[in-house]
């Protein structure tokens, strides 16, 4: 298997899970629509048990020099995104569709805000994301029945220390990607990160390579009487290594001390504090129907049996591209 080539390529979807949580209403009968294998499905309070020591990372590996205040720092700049839904005739009021986290990026000379595109239009993913999933129910969402907003959450979650209207949603045509137009308050007039140098994204980034992954964690919690979720988005970051760069920097695979929660979608991938690339989701670990190998060559047939639970990051080149084609 070629695994350079099958990260430029955007049949890569249909492999991950987007960790996101996508739920609909009561009018549609169904409580949960998007629910990953439980092995995926954690709060930040569950470490990740595997008893598989070459799937996961030392924590001596996962050294870094961001400190404890810088993580701080990013975390309260980096808010969660709520994507709301309302079916016109059928619903009284908004409820959660999808959630995630969008970052700021400071680029010429402004700040603008990205997140990924299967938070704000999961319906445009049908045919990767949930190929394999019974939500045919969201090709009757559009974007007018939606509407978000960003949370800035206290470290535990419990409270919401300040929230921003996204008044317009911009996808890209093709990638796991979107621009948010945000109001503009004290909580949203910071700068964003900058984006690591291109020249440094193609030819300098070597194997482990350190970075850091800074998002939210989705705590699900379904009320059993209602159907209503009363979970909470919590502010989390989490240590890495990069381990394949796709050609141009494309993609990179990355593995994580521990896999990638819910709701780390769409939020950034920090390389020396700058931008390499925006979170899509991870792979999913080897099962009896995927880790199959090829009769002839005895090699694994997918990338996420040769990178099991790893996350695969959307390279800060297809950022700025996007930014720059306004």
């Amino acid at each position: 298997m070629d695994v350079l080539g099958f990260l430029d390529v955007s049949c890569l979807l249909q492999y991950l899970y987007p960790v996101l949580y996508v739920r609909g209403c009561r009018y549609l009968k169904l409580k949960t629509l998007r629910m990953p294998p439980l092995h995926i499905i954690r709060t930040n309070l569950t470490p990740f048990k595997d008893g598989n020591s070459s799937t996961k990372l030392k924590a001596q590996k996962m050294s870094t020099t961001l400190t404890l205040a810088k993580k701080l720092r990013f975390s309260s700049t980096i808010p969660s995104l709520i994507n709301t839904f309302k079916v016109p005739g059928h619903m009284d009021d908004y409820e959660i569709l999808s959630r995630g986290t969008a970052f700021p990026v400071q680029f010429q000379g402004e700040t603008r805000w990205l997140t990924s595109r299967h938070v704000t239009h999961p319906q445009l993913h049908l045919n990767d994301y949930y190929a394999n999933d019974d939500v045919d129910w969201l090709r009757d969402i559009t974007s007018e029945m939606t509407k978000q907003h960003l949370e800035w959450r206290d470290v535990d979650g419990t409270s919401i220390l300040n929230t921003a209207q996204v008044h317009h949603v911009r996808p890209h045509d093709d990638l796991d990607l979107a621009e948010l137009t945000v109001e503009q308050n004290h909580a949203t007039a910071v700068k964003g990160f900058t984006f690591l140098q291109e020249s440094t994204t193609q030819g300098s980034i070597e194997e482990n390579s350190k970075v850091f992954f800074f998002g939210h964690n989705l705590n699900v919690n379904i009320d059993a009487a209602t159907g209503d979720d009363l979970g909470n988005m919590v502010p989390h970051h989490e240590k890495g290594a990069s381990k394949v760069i796709a050609p141009n920097g494309f993609r990179v695979v990355c593995e994580t001390e521990t896999p990638l929660q819910m709701g780390m979608c769409g939020g950034p991938c920090l390389l020396n504090e700058e931008i390499l690339g925006m979170t899509e989701g991870i792979l999913p670990g080897p099962s009896s129907e995927s880790f199959e190998f090829n009769v002839d060559t005895n090699k694994p047939q997918t990338i996420a049996d040769v990178y099991p639970h790893h996350a695969i990051v959307l390279g800060n080149s297809k950022l700025i591209e996007f930014l720059q084609d306004v």
